[in-house]
């Protein structure tokens, strides 16, 4: 009897392989980390990326491979409630490049991208700067670094740098070139690097590329990695060395950290191109750092600045002396001297920030069209070039930097970092609450923004020109789109800024921000909104917490309010007004401590004015009755002697009777009876028929 499909089913679905592997849809959280949602009976093996942020995959359905290590399961789709599965199923548009999935259990279908497989499956070809496949005598060397440049024009500064730092025998074994894609890193390193063959303290020059997309005047192309692993890196490593295959039992990383440590070819100098393409490049930062010798060093270039223990070159634009150079070498090439005029390549040197490849690529575009149209314009066609200098960096960086660099690409001014931060707390669930500075220092790692100095430690973020057409063209697609629009009304609110502007520093803009909240707080609801956000505005400018406090107390809280003006007491604990606020807030909270700590450590701060402090003395000894109900004695006399001995050294003959009266009731609930004694004295000698010389009289 044949088996019914049921039974074959089964048969199948227990018998299967990669049935028997660990299932799970992955979520990227704005921290970087994954929710981790079992599809199979469990995924366990995944939990470890609960806790990671060393990782990156798209949102999707994984399964666990036997290193534990998932793998992505692109023609089925789901969602992180894995409330349906949708299976490819063809029906492809060429003009979107979407196709269809359909769900089997819901009979319903979707529209999805199916871009990764628009491209023809051909092989790829290799970089034109991937290095010679042998060592060759490269100047006074050993070396497989590709050509030099052709057409590169001298950045001086840069060039001294770089050639400073490879050759100084310092801690620093690792230096890493840091820019944005296009920004010239290769270029400007294979320029040194022929140099230093010439006149160096290496004996051998090792170059690895992990260069995925040539920028070529025509465009990008993709091409093949040459390394994308350490596994990589050591069998490269061999072949340059010895021409052939390695043996069977080779150990390819005791091999590698050998090399690293003392290698066989003398003094080296290990280049690795592109090195933010390297699978998990941190690790593998790590693991290169922790065995170069002191004889060696590394040189990396990369978009990626999320290494410790490096030296850091920044490669940002061109200089102006640097870009009319560029100008006038690819105009020549071209044939179009004379067709940009002194003003238009200013122009063009402000809204390329200077940027060697898109100049280029807007000079070629001149030499093809005959016509200078914007940069805008001309760049916002070329998707491919603005995917290839950012796609990949955007992928990286977590769910909250993406968020704020398309919020920044929203709103064309330089802004406080300090206000970005602020923005990004109010746009996520309170229960959250993620590391919004880290995201803002993920996106200058990333090359994605830049940060500028200010007076008084401030710091204010740009987005570079073309970085913004990109952070433009991701932001009409993005599905986020409604609550990003929103964090960019709320940017607004700090005011438009130029960079010329940066030297003022950022209080004028947070006290803008602060100012337009008050019409916006007009609820306790409204309040805890907004809390979070003047909270971390706080951080850096302790004025808000008094706003705060404003803001608790007219809404009915000032238990919060107290709480608000003591946080900017933690920041400025000298501040005679914030401890002049703080006693107003604790007045209004009925917080009778709270005020008597703050009528002394108001009254200290004015120790030079003594004289001006005896209404405060006068309402310390007012608040006794209370505090000897909320006090044990022992506490409470010495609360008042730390008010008393401010008085220790004061000429009592210049004082008056009202004074002296004060100091003696200070001195009786201080437990001080010499002291009272000598003012009740000297009152009685002074002004006899006192009217508070009964009162003192009968407690002695």
């Amino acid at each position: 009897m044949w088996p019914t499909l049921k039974e074959s089913v089964r048969a199948f679905v227990e018998g299967f392989p990669l049935f028997q592997s660990e299932w799970a849809y992955l979520h990227r959280n704005n921290s970087g980390k994954y929710k981790v949602v079992p599809v199979s009976d469990s995924a366990s093996s995944l939990d470890y990326l609960k806790s990671s942020t060393d990782f990156t995959f798209t949102d999707g359905i994984y399964v666990a491979t036997d290193d534990g290590r998932p793998m992505v399961v692109s023609l089925i789709l789901s969602d992180s409630d894995l409330t349906d599965f949708w299976f490819a199923n063809g029906n492809y548009n060429d003009k979107d490049e979407t196709a269809e999935w359909f769900s089997y259990a819901s009979d319903n279908a979707v529209r999805h991208t199916a871009v990764a497989w628009s491209a023809l499956p051909t092989a790829l070809p290799g970089s034109h700067t991937e290095g010679k496949t042998l060592l060759d005598v490269q100047g006074q060397v050993f070396g497989n670094l590709p050509p030099s440049p052709e057409g590169y024009v001298d950045r001086p500064s840069l060039e001294s740098e770089l050639r400073g730092r490879l050759g100084a025998s310092d801690w620093h074994r690792v230096v890493t070139l840091v820019g944005a894609g296009g920004s010239g890193k290769t270029t400007l390193t294979l320029a040194v690097l022929h140099g230093l063959a010439q006149n160096g303290p290496y004996e051998t020059m090792l170059w690895f590329s992990s260069r995925d997309v040539d920028l070529t005047e025509r465009g990008p192309i993709s091409v093949v990695p040459k390394v994308l692993t350490l596994k990589e890196i050591s069998l490269t490593l061999w072949s340059l060395m010895h021409g052939e295959a390695p043996p069977k039992q080779f150990d390819k990383e005791e091999f590698l950290a050998r090399q690293l440590q003392a290698s066989e070819l003398g003094a080296c100098l290990f280049i690795f191109d592109n090195f933010e393409t390297i699978e998990q490049p941190v690790a593998v930062y790590d693991w290169l750092n922790a065995h170069i010798g002191a004889k060696n060093k590394i040189l990396i270039t990369t978009r990626l600045r999320s290494f410790k223990g490096d030296y850091p070159v920044e490669v940002a634009g061109m200089t102006r002396s640097e870009f009319g150079l560029l100008v006038d070498t690819v105009s020549e090439r071209l044939g179009i001297v004379g067709r940009l005029s002194s003003s238009q390549v200013d122009d063009l040197f402000a809204k390329s920030d200077g940027h060697p490849y898109i100049t280029k690529l807007i000079l070629g575009h001149i030499a093809v069209a005959g016509t200078q149209q914007g940069l805008g314009r001309i760049i916002a066609r070329r998707e491919d070039v603005l995917d290839a200098l950012f796609e990949r960096s955007f992928k990286q960086v977590t769910p909250l930097a993406q968020c704020a660099f398309l919020t920044l690409c929203g709103w064309r001014s330089v802004v406080p970092r300090l206000a970005i931060e602020a923005v990004l707390i109010h746009s996520v669930r309170p229960d959250e609450m993620p590391d919004t500075s880290a995201a803002v220092d993920q996106l200058a790692n990333y090359s994605l923004i830049e940060l500028i100095s200010g007076q008084d430690d401030s710091v204010f973020v740009r987005v570079p020109n073309i970085a913004r057409l990109f952070g433009q063209k991701k932001l009409e697609v993005n599905p986020s789109q409604a609550l990003i629009r929103e964090n960019i009304d709320l940017l607004q609110l700090f005011g438009a800024m130029h960079e010329s502007e940066v030297a003022r520093g950022y209080q004028p803009r947070l006290n803008k921000f602060l100012s337009s909240l008050d019409d916006r707080i007009n609820t306790p609801e409204d309040l805890a909104k907004w809390s979070p956000t003047v909270e971390t505005i706080a951080r850096s400018l302790p004025d808000a917490w008094l706003k705060l406090a404003d803001w608790e107390e007219a809404q009915g809280s000032p238990e919060k309010g107290l709480e608000a003006s003591s946080r900017f007491l933690e920041a400025l604990p000298q501040s005679k007004r914030g401890w002049k606020r703080y006693l107003r807030a604790a007045e209004s909270a009925g917080d009778i401590r709270a005020q008597a700590q703050a009528l002394i450590s108001y009254s200290r701060l004015r120790h030079e004015a003594l004289w001006d402090v005896f209404g405060n003395v006068n309402r310390l000894n007012g608040l006794f009755q209370d505090l000897r109900v909320l006090m044990e004695r022992e506490e409470r006399e010495a609360l008042y002697s730390s008010m008393l001995v401010l008085f220790d050294n004061i000429n009592m003959s210049e004082m008056n009777p009202t004074q002296l009266s004060l100091l003696a009731w200070l001195a009786i609930h201080a437990g001080k009876k010499g002291s009272a004694r000598k003012y009740v004295a000297f009152l009685q000698k002074i002004d006899p028929e006192n009217k508070h010389l009964p009162g003192l009289q009968n407690i002695y």
